[in-house]
C-alpha cells in the first residue's frame, strides 16, 4: 500500500461535468439571505470592535506554504480535474477559528483550514472565473 492509498474502501467517485448539479428553485433566494447574514454578521462585529472583519473565520492563525502532491497511482475514477495528472504544486494553507469575533485564544471554538493550490493549469468549472495571479 503507497501512503496515499484510502485506508479503507470507497464509494466510485461521480465525474464531473455541468449537468451533476442542479440549481435549486430557490438557490437565487437562498444565496441572497446567506448575503445578508453574512453582512449583518460582519456590521455587527465592526459595531461591537470598532474594525470590520470578515465576517467567518476572521481570525487568522497561520499562513504557511505548502507543496502540494497529486499521487501517480490514483485510481482511474479520482483522476480528473487537479488529480488527472501526478505532479507537484506549490500552496498557500490558512489556518483559522471560525467565529467573526476576534476572540482570545483562550476561548474554544473550531479550527478550520483552506488550501490554495497555484499553477494549476487547465479550464476551470463553471462558476470558478475568479481572477489568479
Amino acid at each position: 500500500m503507497t501512503p496515499f492509498a484510502p485506508a479503507v474502501a470507497y464509494s466510485p467517485a461521480v465525474a464531473y461535468s455541468p449537468d451533476v448539479e442542479q440549481r435549486a428553485p430557490d438557490e437565487a433566494e437562498t444565496i441572497t439571505a446567506l448575503a445578508k447574514v453574512f453582512t449583518d454578521m460582519a456590521s455587527t462585529v465592526a459595531d461591537h470592535e470598532g474594525h470590520a472583519h470578515r465576517a467567518v473565520h476572521a481570525k487568522g492563525h497561520a499562513l504557511l506554504r505548502a507543496r502540494f502532491q497529486v499521487a501517480h497511482d490514483l485510481p482511474a475514477d479520482l483522476a480528473h480535474g487537479l488529480f488527472a495528472r501526478p505532479g507537484a504544486y506549490d500552496a498557500l494553507v490558512r489556518l483559522s477559528s471560525p467565529p467573526a469575533e476576534q476572540l482570545p485564544d483562550s476561548v474554544s471554538t473550531p479550527r478550520a483550514m483552506a488550501v490554495k493550490i497555484l499553477g494549476v493549469q487547465g479550464a476551470r468549472v463553471e462558476g470558478g472565473d475568479e481572477q489568479h495571479s
